[in-house]
C-alpha cells in the first residue's frame, strides 16, 4: 500500500525543519522525565485525535501522568524511550515498548478496567467495554515471546524528521537480537511507518463501544471520543523477513 499523506503529517509552519542530526534518542530512567514526555504525546494524539489516548487520559492530566509513571515503575517489561531535539532540549517524540521474553498469556491475565474513572458512571461503562474489546485480540495473536509498542507519537511540529522511525527501529533492533516477534496496533496514520521497517498488516479493526439501543448519553460519548477508531494489527517477524511457507506465524 502506498504511503498515504495526511494533513497532520506536515508541520503547521512553512519554516524549514531542523536537520535530523539534531535528534537524540534516550531511554527513560527517572520519574521527572514523564511530565514533558506526556505533554509531547498529548500533542501528538490531538492531531489526529486518538480515542484510545483520551480514554486513558480522561479529564485529569496530572493523574494520568502519575498513573503512567506508576505503571512503568511496577512493570519490568516496560521500556519508555523518547527523542529529544539537542538544539532546544525539547522532547519531540515518545514510545513505550514492552518486552516479553516469555508469553504474558501463558497464564490468565485480568481484564484491564478503567478504574481511574468513577464507578457506576456512563463514561466508566463505556471505557470498560472499549478496553475489553481492544485487548481481547492480543492472546490469540501474541501467544509467544514478543515485543509490542503500546504508545508511539511525535509532536505535530516535529513530524517528517525521522523521530518515529528512530523509536520503532530501536525496539526492532532489540527484537532481532532476541529473535522475537514484534507487534503494533496502529491507527491509519502510523501504518506507513511500520510497513517501512518490515511490519505486515495482520488484521484491521474498528474500535468502539457500540451497544444495542444506545442512550442519547452513550451516543454523545461516541461522538465526543470520535468513535469508532480505525486501526491495524501489525506484526514483524524476527529480522523483519517474512518468507511464505517458511516463516512460522505466532497465531498458528
Amino acid at each position: 500500500m502506498a504511503s498515504a499523506r495526511y494533513p497532520w503529517d506536515f508541520p503547521p509552519s512553512i519554516v524549514p525543519l531542523p536537520p535530523a542530526e539534531t535528534l537524540e534518542l534516550t531511554e527513560v530512567t527517572s520519574d521527572v522525565e514523564f511530565p514533558p514526555l506526556f505533554r509531547c504525546l498529548d500533542n501528538a494524539y490531538s492531531r489526529p485525535h486518538n480515542s484510545f489516548w483520551n480514554i486513558f487520559k480522561s479529564d485529569a492530566k496530572d493523574e494520568f501522568v502519575g498513573r503512567l509513571t506508576d505503571w512503568h515503575n511496577v512493570d519490568p517489561s516496560s521500556h519508555w524511550i523518547y527523542v529529544r531535539d539537542t538544539r532546544t532540549n525539547e522532547i519531540v517524540a515518545g514510545t513505550q515498548w514492552n518486552f516479553y521474553p516469555t508469553s504474558p498469556f501463558k497464564i490468565h491475565q485480568p481484564v484491564l478496567t478503567a478504574y481511574w474513572l468513577q464507578e457506576g458512571t456512563m463514561i466508566r461503562s463505556f471505557a470498560d467495554i472499549c478496553l475489553e474489546r481492544f485487548f481481547s485480540r492480543r492472546p490469540k495473536y501474541m501467544n509467544r515471546p514478543h515485543l509490542i509498542i503500546n504508545w508511539c507519537g511525535t509532536h505535530c511540529e516535529h513530524r517528517r524528521r525521522g523521530a518515529g522511525r528512530l523509536m520503532v527501529e530501536w525496539g526492532c533492533k532489540r527484537a532481532d537480537e532476541l529473535g522475537l516477534d514484534t507487534f503494533a496496533e496502529s491507527p491509519d496514520a502510523g501504518r506507513p511507518l511500520f510497513e517501512a521497517v518490515g511490519f505486515i498488516t495482520v488484521d484491521d479493526f474498528y474500535w468502539d463501544a457500540d451497544v444495542e439501543k444506545p442512550s442519547k448519553v452513550w451516543e454523545a460519548l461516541t461522538r465526543r471520543l470520535e468513535m469508532p477508531l480505525h486501526g491495524y494489527l501489525m506484526w514483524r517477524p524476527p529480522g523483519g523477513k517474512f518468507i511464505e511457507g517458511k516463516t512460522t506465524l505466532p497465531w498458528e
